[in-house]
C-alpha cells in the first residue's frame, strides 16, 4: 500500500496550498450560478450577446484601473454603456441584431485596448480580460458569494416566469407569464 499512499499524496498536494483551495472555492461558487443562468441564455438564444457583453466591459474596467477604482465599479460602468449600446445597435433593422452586437463589442474592446496603453496602465492589465484565480483575495471571495447569491435569488425567482415562457412563448398568457419577458430579457443582453 505504500505506491497507492504515495499517489494519493502527490494528487492532493496541489490541494493542500491555500492558493488553489481558494481558486477551487472561487471557481465552484461561480460555477453554481453561471451553470443555471447559462441554461436560460441558452435558451432565450442570447449566447453571442452574453458572451459580448463581457468582453465590451473592457473600456469600463480599465477606466477603473486607471482611476483606482474598484474593478466592479469599472465592470458596472462598461455594462452600463455596452447593454445599451447593443440593444439600440441590434433594433437596426439594415445590420440585424448579431451585426450589432459585432460592431458594438468590436468598437468597446478597441476603444478598451486604446485606453490600455495610457502611459498610466498599470502593470498587467491583461489580467482585466482575463482574470487571475489564484489570486483571489478574502474581499474578492465574499463579492463572489454575494453576486452568486444574488444570481440564484433572481433565478429563483423567475423561475416559473422563464420557464413558462421559455418552453410555451404562445400559451404563456394563458399561464399568466409574459412573452414579452423575452423581448425584455433581450433588450439587456
Amino acid at each position: 500500500m505504500p505506491l497507492a499512499t504515495d499517489v494519493l499524496d502527490v494528487l492532493l498536494d496541489p490541494w493542500r496550498s491555500e492558493i488553489t483551495t481558494r481558486a477551487l472555492v472561487e471557481t465552484l461558487m461561480i460555477a453554481l450560478a453561471a451553470g443555471p443562468l447559462g441554461c436560460w441564455v441558452v435558451l432565450f438564444g442570447l449566447s453571442y450577446g452574453a458572451e459580448s457583453l463581457a468582453h465590451a466591459m473592457l473600456p469600463g474596467l480599465v477606466i477603473a484601473a486607471l482611476a483606482g477604482f474598484p474593478l466592479v465599479l469599472g465592470a458596472a460602468l462598461g455594462v452600463a454603456i455596452a447593454a445599451p449600446a447593443v440593444a439600440l445597435a441590434g433594433r437596426v433593422p439594415a445590420i440585424g441584431p448579431d451585426t450589432g452586437v459585432a460592431v458594438v463589442v468590436t468598437s468597446l474592446v478597441g476603444v478598451g485596448g486604446l485606453l490600455a496603453l495610457a502611459p498610466e496602465s498599470p502593470a498587467g492589465i491583461h489580467g482585466l480580460l482575463f482574470g487571475d484565480v489564484l489570486g483571489v483575495s478574502d474581499a474578492e471571495l465574499i463579492l463572489t458569494a454575494a453576486l452568486a447569491g444574488v444570481v440564484a435569488a433572481a433565478l429563483r425567482i423567475a423561475h416559473g416566469q422563464l420557464l413558462t415562457v421559455g418552453f410555451d412563448r404562445a400559451n404563456a398568457p394563458a399561464f399568466g407569464a409574459s412573452p414579452r419577458m423575452r423581448w425584455r430579457i433581450t433588450i439587456w443582453a
